[in-house]
């Protein structure tokens, strides 16, 4: 109320999950559109994200866009990303080949938004309506772990350990260990209680 446009978000947060019993989505969205309604930012993202969903109010990928659009504009990486992953992801019905996604996942990503880092990474390695490229690939999955995603973390040691290197593989698991990835820990334990790793 007092104008901490940070604390709508978080507000608008515990009214979309389970954290104050049953979600509200429309809560959540009356409280989105309040913020969002007085400046760019990440509580746009959210409200942008729910349109796109049909969650709190009527489904409308194309207005969910249109919000994410204006708002990378604006200098929003989080919505940059958002907008890249859309592209990206044909499920939306986004009539845009998948490619159009890669420059927007790319702002996010050096911008220092590691979701976008790590879906660039993803589609680089696996070719999903792009040209694979391994080297890229790699280049946004440390990227991605090096701002604090587990999971890319745990799969740039699954790419070592593929090739046995296992002495790279426990380094990548360890970073995957710390952030918080429950498997990344068991797989360095496994390397460590293996003779055969290499590794002491």
């Amino acid at each position: 109320e007092a104008g901490d446009l940070q604390w709508c978000t978080n507000l608008g947060v515990l009214y979309e999950g389970a954290f104050l019993g049953t979600p509200d989505p429309a809560k959540a969205v009356e409280i989105y559109r309040k913020a969002c309604d007085r400046k760019a930012g990440d509580w746009c993202v959210n409200l942008a994200l729910m349109q796109a969903y049909g969650e709190g109010l009527p489904k409308n990928v194309k207005a969910g866009a249109a919000l994410l659009q204006k708002n990378c504009t604006a200098g929003i990486p989080l919505a940059c990303g958002a907008l890249g992953q859309m592209y990206a992801n044909t499920k939306f019905g986004l009539q845009e080949k998948p490619a159009k996604g890669v420059p927007l996942l790319v702002k996010a990503c050096e911008a220092g938004e590691r979701q976008g880092c790590s879906v660039l990474s993803a589609l680089y390695a696996i070719g999903d309506g792009i040209p694979a490229d391994a080297a890229l690939a790699k280049r946004y999955g440390e990227r991605a772990c090096a701002l604090g995603s587990s999971t890319a973390c745990f799969a740039e040691a699954l790419s070592f350990a593929e090739s046995r290197r296992f002495a790279d593989a426990l380094t990548w698991l360890e970073r995957s260990c710390h952030i918080g990835h429950a498997e990344a820990c068991a797989g360095a334990a496994a390397i460590l209680a293996d003779e055969s790793s290499g590794v002491p």
